[in-house]
């Protein structure tokens, strides 16, 4: 009886211990099939927690690079899980960019957002400008700090044109200073605007090699020559100056006294001083003083044909208020050029005087005019003895006067030098 009831007690427990194994599976086989994200292999409580299962832990020990095949970096570190698992079952989340991300450019590029976006920065300056440069239209100058919608306002990034007019032509034809459709300028507009320069605003038309802008022409203010237009401008300066010539009073420019060829006496550089650079082709070419003369101290009045060339045609009045010494046409001839040059006035030098009939020698080459010219300057003596009788009776060793002896000062003087006699006995009438 005992055995019996044993026995039976054994079985009961087996039974017990199957039927609760049975529901413990069942249990688990309904979880498993209940499970809202599929045959995810972790633990609820790294994600959720016991106070509410919609409440998520903040300091979840999930890493999702290590446990995954997407590591979250750049701005997908802050997306909330749902903006990219929009179905409970995670592993159905893609992970292509276009998985989440509308593609705006409308299949024109390849999927791969990453050659010009990141997670980083989904609008990545840097990247995006480098891959523009691999393109036929690298990004210079002012399009380098454009916005895209700039250029690709209607979405569309192939085919667009790579010329100006694409862009600009609205503006070339609103351009009014200088009126760009009136003036028949060409529409290729880099060949007055420039990519590298800092504003649209500020063209640089190289006007080399016609007529180059250099000097007073390097203005940035094109209808001040082009008023009337830029097809076939005259490059004659009066084509532009005729109102400077005829307003000139000084001098006056009427012809036939000046030549409308304005650069004859005027540069680019400066249109005051005038200067006429070709004075030395004329017979009065321009040395010394003269050079830096004021052109209407000798062309007075404005006269610039038949002027003379004579010296004393502009320097009477010189001429006639010397004093020292005083020039009377009977002492000095009026040909100025005999003792003045241009290269100083005051100090005047008679440099043909060994042309005369008394070539100067030693000492009288440095005497000054005045000693040998009291009296003045024609009939001068040649003789010694009337220039130096004061040295022949102050004279007295020996006593010139006492022993008189000759006044041909030469028979024992000479110009080198006054004070060192040499008289020459062989040459008397009685040789030693």
């Amino acid at each position: 009886m005992n055995l019996s009831l044993r026995s039976t007690s054994q079985n009961i427990r087996r039974h017990m211990l199957l039927c609760g194994f049975s529901v413990i599976l069942q249990s688990l086989l309904l979880f498993a099939q209940q499970n809202p994200h599929g045959n995810l292999k972790i633990d609820c409580q790294v994600c959720h927690t016991t106070t509410a299962w919609s409440e998520f832990r903040k300091d979840s020990p999930f890493d999702h690079a290590s446990q995954t095949q997407f590591p979250l970096v750049g701005r997908h570190v802050g997306v909330r899980c749902i903006e990219c698992h929009s179905t409970p079952v995670f592993k159905d989340a893609g992970t292509q960019c276009l998985d989440c991300h509308v593609d705006v450019h409308r299949g024109q590029f390849s999927n791969d957002c990453s050659r010009c976006h990141s997670p980083k920065e989904w609008i990545d300056r840097a990247q995006f400008e480098q891959m523009h440069d691999a393109t036929r239209f690298p990004l210079i100058g002012l399009h380098r700090n454009l916005d895209c919608q700039a250029c690709h306002a209607n979405g569309q990034y192939v085919n667009l044109p790579m010329d100006c007019r694409g862009c600009h032509m609205e503006q070339f034809e609103a351009t009014t200073e200088p009126n760009h459709v009136l003036a028949g300028f060409s529409m290729e507009c880099l060949q007055c605007h420039a990519l590298e320069k800092a504003a649209w605003k500020e063209p640089g038309f190289e006007h080399t090699p016609n007529f180059p802008l250099t000097g007073g022409h390097a203005v940035n203010n094109c209808t001040a020559c082009h008023a009337v237009g830029y097809q076939s401008t005259s490059s004659s300066c009066v084509s532009c100056h005729e109102t400077n010539y005829n307003a000139a009073q000084n001098p006056r420019h009427e012809l036939p006294s000046f030549p409308t060829s304005c650069e004859e006496c005027h540069t680019v550089d400066s249109w005051r001083p005038a200067q006429f650079e070709r004075h030395n082709e004329t017979d009065f070419p321009l040395t010394g003083a003269h050079i830096q003369t004021s052109c209407a101290q000798c062309h007075v009045g404005g006269q610039y044909t038949g002027t003379p060339t004579t010296c004393i045609a502009c320097h009477d009045v010189d001429y006639q208020s010397a004093d020292d010494p005083v020039h009377t046409p009977d002492l000095f001839p009026n040909t100025c050029e005999q003792c003045h040059s241009t290269a100083s006035w005051a100090n005047a030098n008679f440099e043909n005087h060994d042309q005369t009939d008394f070539p100067l020698t030693g000492a009288h080459a440095q005497v000054d005019c005045i000693s040998c010219h009291a009296n003045g300057y024609t009939g001068t003596p040649t003789d010694c003895w009337s220039c130096h009788e004061a040295d022949y009776s102050g004279t007295t060793d020996p006593n010139h006067s006492q022993e008189q002896y000759p006044q041909a000062c030469t028979v024992c003087h000479s110009t080198a030098n006054w004070n060192e006699t040499t008289f020459d006995h062989n040459a008397t009438q009685f040789p030693l």
